[in-house]
């Protein structure tokens, strides 16, 4: 390991030839199944009534909101789909930790909800969208 420590500084031995893949893909389906409940609880802010902006401020100030808030949720507040990180790139990654599921016969009920709602919103032709196009489905600005 000592030799790879120019390439970052938490470095891991985690088993067999793979498993830092494996690790990517976690690390993935967290951070993506994050955004989508985000977004859903921000749809339902704003079909409450309530001011989004301010939902979005409270997030960011509360256990929800860090450290995973990294500025992406500035498109809710403005509106802004232009691709950052495009549905078709989240799929992809999804999708290898289906395969990764799949593979070890894991039931993954709440990930396979995640996946279903980011490939809903690329059938309904948003795939080249940023991930926060499902805050507002079918509403994407080009």
């Amino acid at each position: 390991l000592p030799i790879l420590q120019c390439l970052g500084n938490h470095l891991y031995l985690l088993g067999l030839t793979g498993s830092g893949n494996i690790a990517k893909i976690g690390n993935q389906m967290i951070y993506l199944s994050y955004v989508a409940a985000f977004c859903e609880t921000m749809r339902l802010a704003r079909e409450a009534g309530m001011d989004v902006s301010a939902m979005i401020d409270v997030m960011r100030h509360s256990v929800s909101g860090t450290p995973l808030m990294t500025q992406w949720e500035q498109r809710l507040e403005n509106g802004d789909r232009q691709a950052g990180f495009r549905i078709r790139r989240v799929l992809k990654d999804l999708e290898l930790g289906e395969e990764a599921c799949r593979a070890l016969a894991l039931d993954t009920p709440v990930f396979d909800a995640v996946l279903r709602t980011y490939r809903n919103s690329a059938e309904a032709g948003q795939a080249e969208y940023d991930m926060t196009v499902i805050y507002a489905p079918g509403s994407a600005k080009a």
